[in-house]
């Protein structure tokens, strides 16, 4: 059995001799979820030379949906992978298999000038605004598996940080007043909260005057 801790630590096979049989067992440790592009050199092959006969099976832990097992130079330099599998939920922008706050790192940075995927862009719409930002609010926390133990700030929280940073001042400041309890002014839909679709309203009307009669 193969137990991977981290992309550093992780056990290697112990043999005695370049020979490959049995069932080869991988199991992921303590909460640890690689990321796409880890590796695993799990067979020595500086040791052996060359490897002779095949595992008869080769039992793999579950990853998210955006990420899966690449096996295919198990055989050749005892390297196991982790490739990106090309399937995401729409609010991981950096494609890791979660939504979470480096998510929203990366829809601020592409706010207004990003189009892909990866630059936040959730809805496939070729830019990147509020109704992506809304879609990632909908789906922080959201994971195929229990995520890497790592804090999540909660998704209002995540927001007032989104709405500071990125200078939008007045709105924030109605926004931070909805979610003290001081007053509803965030809200923009009249849904009774201030959420990311009172942002992606507020948004789309910004710049607008009232007319007075």
């Amino acid at each position: 059995q193969i137990e991977l801790a981290s992309a550093a630590n992780y056990d290697k096979l112990d043999m005695l001799a370049g020979f490959l049989d049995g069932v080869l067992d991988v199991t992921l440790l303590g909460g640890y979820l690689p990321s796409a592009g880890a590796s695993f050199d799990i067979l020595d092959k500086s040791q052996f030379g060359i490897f002779s006969g095949v595992f008869s099976a080769v039992n793999l832990p579950l990853l998210p949906a955006a990420l899966t097992w690449d096996a295919s130079e198990l055989y050749t330099t005892g390297v196991l992978s982790v490739v990106s599998s090309g399937f995401f939920i729409a609010g991981d922008f950096d494609e890791d298999g979660g939504v979470d706050g480096d998510d929203l790192t990366r829809w601020q940075t592409g706010f207004g000038t990003g189009s892909a995927h990866m630059q936040g862009n959730a809805d496939g719409d070729g830019d990147v605004d509020g109704a992506d930002f809304l879609t990632w609010q909908r789906q922080v926390g959201s994971a195929p598996i229990v995520a890497a133990a790592e804090s999540i700030p909660e998704p209002g929280a995540l927001a007032l940080m989104l709405l500071s940073s990125c200078g939008f001042a007045f709105y924030f400041a109605r926004y931070r007043d909805a979610l003290s309890g001081k007053a509803q002014l965030g809200d923009a839909d009249g849904d009774n909260d201030s959420d990311g679709a009172d942002f992606l309203l507020w948004q789309r009307q910004q710049g607008t005057r009232r007319r007075w009669p």
